[in-house]
């Protein structure tokens, strides 16, 4: 979902700077090419399902007020129809996304159909990564802090091998 929030607000901001509504910064080009973060989550989910900042940040270098900005960057907003219920402009200058609750249910859907391939990429693209852990001394006690060290050092491993690194621990 937040990666294709990020499409549809990149896709915004060009066409506002196509248009000339928006002028053309480093600060933009930040936040098209991802160097920028301005989509997460809401700490209160009454202010959408996702938030973003994009406006506040663009508005020092438009010499516009955030408010505006982020008006400008509605009014380009294209093709949501099939993702958003709704969006907003909240305080001085939020804009607030609502996800219609059946792209939730679809996502649920291709999570139970990927099984255990949900979560696989190719993004460690087999780089190799050695993980040591679990370093119990078989002379002495074994005490809670071993079997933490197990558990979250096979864990990080797994979490290795499912993006596409080849991990030996």
């Amino acid at each position: 979902m937040k990666k294709e929030l990020k499409q549809l607000l990149n896709a915004s901001l060009k066409r506002a700077a196509e248009r000339g509504q928006i002028s053309p910064s480093n600060r933009l080009r930040g936040i098209i090419d991802g160097e920028e973060e301005v989509v997460s989550r809401p700490a209160n989910t009454d202010h959408g399902d996702y938030t973003s900042n994009a406006a506040m940040i663009l508005a020092s270098d438009q010499g516009k007020p955030p408010r505006a900005v982020a008006e400008t960057i509605l009014s380009n907003l294209e093709n949501s129809t099939d993702l958003l219920k709704e969006v907003e402009i909240a305080g001085p200058g939020f804009i607030n996304f609502f996800i219609k609750p059946e792209r939730w249910l679809e996502s649920l859907r291709r999570i139970v159909k990927e099984g255990e391939d949900f979560g696989s990429s190719t993004a460690g693209k087999g780089l190799k990564v050695q993980i040591e852990f679990v370093s119990a001394n078989p002379t002495g006690p074994l005490h809670v802090g071993h079997g933490r060290g197990a558990a979250v050092g096979d864990a990080l491993a797994n979490l290795l091998q499912k993006t596409g690194f080849d991990v030996h621990k």
